[in-house]
């Protein structure tokens, strides 16, 4: 088995170093799940945009929010006020009083739960059963190792998205993997996983252990077109195009200026102008994991400081405990820095209040019916620029190749680091955890809908970021009107294709494309940017960008 980068052959500037930067907010289809619903802001209507009623389904009992609580990344574990972990938590330790090991944790709500009736926090997610509900509810920490579960643990409540849960029965030197979830006569919810290593002493706590692993979330902006009528100054809006963007639990969201309605990325309902105290639309916390780019392993403070330093480690561990000198080093973990928000200069914003009779594809128009004139607004797809460049977001691992098959990528997991490779070795003390694909799609050519029936092309790509655990349930290759799901080998021969958003239908019927549901094709970073000319990097056959902890528990 082999490395597809820097044992071999580098996968040189994985996109997302740099990811691209795009204009403005584009479109994608309305999650549900109590999420903002982006398809209520783009119907015709007034400002606050109240959206043609649609028949809605054969209700369903409602179902407790999964996987929409992410733990952080801060956690500790402590005993007689000693740190056990590899995590900065020194200070905090000093601080608790349990003489027995006990892991104290902080949470993140997703918008689902938050939004829920009666839930809202993680204390009431754990114990207050839902409507309908007459089961006793109650929240256990799971915690598993590669070869057992142990018992599921009580959990004490510190605060309404806090608590701390007694771990003494954790054995030092093996990884876990823990969770908090409820048991409604049964399992029913969980949240996102952690990883537990104690070191053996705390010495090793200093230099050893398992990379952190952090979540990379993802939300939704939109640019509405429409206009403004004159006699009453109330906004019309008949079309959008939305864009995703991810922030790691390092990096947060921007708050865009107050000028502009047109552009929004939080629910107009709570407030005409964006504000850093609203939730983005369809906020999903825990989008894919990724490696924590505050473990200070993944800082670069050795050499010419031109590689992480935990890539110069596992070079120097390959000569120093296995004989073996890699010509090109080893670049095995990378950084990625998508977009996090759009940045709109405020002396660029498209102003619903101005009038114009330029007829461009960027700016205003004026056309006249039955309501009176109206000022139209198409949403300028070409000024602003995306968020912050270079803001660490995650690490990722690069891919490999099966020795036996090289048009076959994979990422790692327990069979391969068990395999007896020196590398596999290392990059089982310093991961731990099986790990999957990292993918790059991007959205079909859009148009927009303006007040004057006139049809503009939107000139603008949406980059998603999906994790093999979300693609494979959804994807496909098209071929002579007939539709196939990819295999190891197909996936990398055809154009692997799937409809978004995702929801639980479409998962049942992933070849069936739903009204709101646009087009996504996976691709490499230079299809997107149009550089296909370049010849100096090598992309896995089929188009991952890297490897990430497993998304899916």
């Amino acid at each position: 088995m082999r490395l597809l980068t820097s044992l071999n052959i580098l996968i040189a500037s994985m996109l997302l170093l740099n990811v691209l930067i795009f204009p403005s907010c584009m479109e994608e289809g309305g999650l549900k799940k109590g999420r903002p619903s982006i398809e209520d802001y783009s119907a015709k209507g007034s400002a606050d945009a109240t959206a043609t009623a649609t028949p809605s389904p054969t209700p369903t009992p409602p179902q407790r929010p999964t996987d929409d609580i992410a733990i952080n990344s801060d956690f500790c574990v402590c005993a007689g006020g000693k740190n056990l972990l590899n995590n900065d938590c020194n200070a905090y330790c000093s601080n608790t009083t349990e003489t027995k090991s006990t892991l104290y944790a902080n949470v993140t709500i997703g918008s689902e739960v938050e939004m829920f009736d009666g839930l809202g926090n993680l204390k009431n997610w754990c114990n207050i059963p839902i409507e309908g509900g007459k089961n006793q509810v109650e929240c256990r920490l799971l915690v598993e190792s590669e070869s057992s579960s142990l018992t599921p643990m009580n959990i004490n409540f510190t605060g309404d998205n806090s608590f701390y849960v007694s771990v003494d029965q954790l054995m030092k030197k093996i990884r876990y993997r823990a969770k908090v979830v409820v048991y409604e006569n049964g399992y029913t919810a969980q949240t996102s996983s952690i990883q537990l290593y104690m070191p053996a002493t705390a010495t090793e706590a200093n230099t050893q252990g398992p990379l952190r692993i952090s979540s990379m979330a993802r939300y939704t902006c939109i640019s509405r077109a429409g206009g403004t009528k004159s006699d009453d100054g109330s906004l019309v809006f008949t079309d959008m195009i939305r864009q995703h963007y991810f922030v790691g639990e390092n990096v947060t969201a921007p708050t865009l200026p107050p000028c502009d309605s047109f552009l929004i990325c939080h629910d107009p309902s709570k407030g005409e102008y964006d504000s850093p105290l609203l939730t983005r639309f369809e906020w999903t916390p825990i989008a894919f994991r990724v490696w924590d780019p505050r473990d200070l392993r993944t800082y670069s403070t050795k050499g010419d400081k031109s590689n992480l330093d935990i890539n110069l480690t596992i070079q120097e561990r390959l000569q120093n405990e296995y004989n073996i000198t890699s010509e090109s080093g080893i670049n095995l973990f990378r950084t990625i820095s998508p977009s996090t928000g759009p940045v709109i200069d405020s002396s660029t914003c498209i102003s619903a209040t101005t009038s114009s009779t330029n007829s461009s594809t960027n700016g205003t128009s004026s056309t006249t019916g039955t309501s009176g004139t109206t000022t139209t607004t198409t949403p300028n797809t070409t000024s602003g620029t995306a968020a912050t460049t270079n803001q660490i977001s995650g690490i990722i691992l690069q891919p490999w190749v099966r020795d036996y098959d090289k048009s076959i990528s994979y990422c790692p997991t327990q069979d391969d680091y068990n395999n007896g490779e020196p590398i596999m070795q290392i990059l089982k003390e310093i991961i731990g955890v099986d790990t999957e694909a990292l993918y790059l799609a991007d959205r079909e050519p859009t148009t927009y809908k303006m007040p004057n029936n006139i049809t503009i092309y939107a000139d603008n790509h949406d980059p998603l970021l999906i994790p093999a655990s979300t693609l494979q349930k959804i994807w496909f290759h098209y071929e002579s009107g007939k539709y196939y799901t990819p295999t190891s080998v197909t996936a990398g021969q055809k154009a692997v294709r799937f409809y978004w958003p995702i929801t639980n239908e479409s998962i049942k019927t992933p070849f069936q494309q739903k009204s709101f549901q646009k087009i996504y094709t996976v691709k490499t970073q230079a299809e997107i940017e149009g550089s296909l000319n370049d010849r100096t990097t090598i992309q896995a056959k089929d188009k991952r960008i890297g490897c990430i902890p497993v998304s899916a528990d």
